[in-house]
């Protein structure tokens, strides 16, 4: 459904830290039937690959905001496979799910060196099922995150 990740050409990816707090997810099944199952994962293979657009706090040319993100706005289904599960349940309802704070470093998104002063962000993607069968769900999700 969405994934955040450190935009691999900031300047100041290289030093800058982002830190999931908080997720919240909203949907309508139109029927009032329906439980919804999410993951959020950390480095999962997607069948096909996100775009991710550098994400901007004031203006579009805004260049201190160390984050990048991908929304599946378009509804079309993708696999996602492996990746390690940081946290998951089941929800009968739209709800925020408190992922950590401020001083919680445990879902901090790190970056690896790949060689030629190259980085690699690790991504954190939100994925979700609805368990009903036979009907077609307005899906709306957000992750917050903290980020210096």
């Amino acid at each position: 459904m969405l994934a955040i990740k450190l935009d691999d050409t900031s300047s100041v990816n290289i030093n800058g830290i982002m830190i999931p707090s908080q997720l919240s997810l909203l949907y309508d099944t139109g029927n009032g039937n329906g439980n919804v199952l999410y993951h959020i994962l950390l480095n999962p293979t997607i069948s096909a690959t996100p775009t991710f657009t550098k994400y901007s706090t004031t203006y579009t040319n805004d260049s201190t905001s160390v984050a990048s993100y991908w929304v599946n706005a378009s509804g079309t289904t993708f696999t996602i496979s492996g990746g390690i599960v940081v946290n998951a349940g089941l929800l009968t309802s739209g709800s925020t799910i408190s992922l950590s704070s401020a001083y919680d470093f445990n879902l901090q998104i790190g970056r690896n060196y790949a060689g030629n002063n190259t980085y690699t962000s690790d991504t954190l993607v939100l994925a979700v099922k609805l368990l009903a069968t036979g009907t077609t769900p307005q899906l709306y999700g957000q992750i917050g995150w903290y980020e210096i």
